[in-house]
């Protein structure tokens, strides 16, 4: 099977071989998408908007989009802060 690394071009991947996503036959692996300046200093929703956004560029980049998403693991530090950026399911 072919894999594609995609790069986010952030100065870490090269010192720590990291890749935004990496896709592997018809799978796309995306994790480690943290909030940046100058998204970082915002409130959780907008770090949770920014990050998805850079999601979903790294989705294109392996030919998807964020429909084809399975699965999301969400990490807070104030558990106040949930209902921001991942609210309920309708």
């Amino acid at each position: 099977m072919t894999r594609q690394n995609i790069s986010s071009g952030y100065a870490f991947e090269d010192t720590y071989g990291y890749s935004r996503a990496v896709r592997v036959g018809n799978q796309v692996f995306v994790s480690g998408t943290t909030a940046r300046p100058p998204h970082l200093d915002g409130d959780a929703y907008l770090q949770a908007r920014a990050i998805l956004a850079l999601i979903a560029d790294a989705l294109a980049e392996a030919g998807a989009d964020m429909r084809h998403v399975v699965r999301t693991v969400v990490y807070v530090i104030d558990m106040a802060d949930t209902e921001h950026v991942a609210p309920r399911p309708l």
